[in-house]
């Protein structure tokens, strides 16, 4: 049996700001699309600071399927080792 350990692939991804590239924000209410830079007060929704994100998040979702890659085929080699119907290059 294949075991694989979702925690191993959780990521907390910093989101910068695209003016400044502070990292700390600041919301009036839990509800509030508005947020604000810290830093420098550019104000923007949650979603736009996503999307100036979206290269270092998208480096983060390439470096999970790399390893899930990996991990999945040293497990299946694992599994299929010493099977004489199986062969793995």
């Amino acid at each position: 049996m294949i075991e694989l350990s979702p925690q191993k692939y959780n990521r907390d991804i910093t989101l910068l700001c695209p003016t400044c590239g502070g990292s700390d924000f600041a919301s009036k209410s839990d509800t509030d699309e508005v947020i604000q830079c810290a830093r420098c007060k550019r104000e923007l929704t949650k979603d736009d600071l996503v999307k100036a994100n979206t290269e270092n998040v998208a480096e983060h979702a390439d470096e999970m399927v790399r390893e899930l890659t990996e991990d999945i085929d040293k497990e299946l080699r694992r599994a299929l080792s010493g099977n004489q119907f199986f062969k793995i290059k």
